[in-house]
């Protein structure tokens, strides 16, 4: 599968993924090396991971714990499918207040509070944002452990992550 890394360092990378698998192709066993947040930007695609099985469309997040296995399907969708990736180290998580057990993987679907920030994230990768892909990925990344709580975890934090959205979906404008 073509991929672009657009920014690497030693706790996070950003990979731009860009599949064009259908239906004519044998799915295989991947894993997932870091912790990761891919979010799907365009097409469809299945998920086996867990146990479970997931379907991910356009503004849907897929959600990986090291070492666990995963299998990417595409029976249904012939046009394949594009996502953002951030891969992040332990520490870096540990230091967004997100605990690895609530880390699992799995799938979200669309939801607004996270296609908000995937979508700053992918205006900052192309350029088109004042925000860095490093500070849109830890927006992402922390709004996604809010989510797995089931709300915003610190009222403060949470303000200030909505502040600083606003900030830079405002310079995107």
């Amino acid at each position: 599968m073509p991929a672009t890394t657009l920014l690497q360092s030693e706790s996070l990378e950003v990979v731009d993924y860009r599949c064009h698998a259908g239906p004519q192709v044998t799915p295989f066993v991947e894993h997932h090396e870091r912790y990761s947040l891919a979010y799907v930007r365009s097409g469809s695609f299945g998920c086996i991971t867990r146990g479970r099985r997931f379907e991910l469309v356009c503004g849907s997040v897929l959600f990986g714990h090291p070492g666990d296995e995963y299998l990417c399907t595409h029976e249904h969708h012939r046009h394949g499918d594009e996502c953002l990736s951030f891969q992040l180290d332990p520490e870096l998580v540990a230091s967004l207040g997100i605990r690895p057990a609530r880390w699992l993987s799995g799938a979200l679907p669309p939801l607004a509070q996270l296609m908000m920030l995937g979508e700053l994230a992918q205006a900052a990768a192309d350029g088109h944002s004042d925000v860095g892909l490093d500070e849109a990925g830890m927006l992402l990344a922390r709004r996604f452990g809010e989510t797995l709580s089931g709300g915003h975890a610190a009222a403060a934090r949470g303000e200030a992550s909505r502040a600083l959205a606003g900030r830079a979906l405002e310079r995107v404008g």
